[in-house]
């Protein structure tokens, strides 16, 4: 069966090469969303021993960093 999707796709390597480059990427994007999440949460819970100016630094980062991550911002 895979020599099969092989001879199909022949003559498509760079569409193919292009799906597989986004699809690698996407998968790096998904495995960051922990460490965003982390880094709100650090910001909003152990933010005591920071100065308040980057406590809302590290805040609108790690909400900028889920929006572009979020499934949701690539359907719309």
């Amino acid at each position: 069966m895979f020599q099969v999707l092989l001879h199909l796709a022949r003559g498509l390597e760079g569409q193919f090469a292009l799906v597989s480059l986004f699809a690698f990427l996407s998968t790096g994007a998904d495995h960051m969303q922990p460490l965003v999440d982390r880094l709100a949460i650090n910001a909003i819970v152990g933010g005591g021993a920071k100065p308040r100016e980057q406590t809302i630094e590290s805040l609108l980062t790690s909400v900028g960093l889920l929006f572009l991550l979020s499934p949701d911002f690539s359907q719309n």
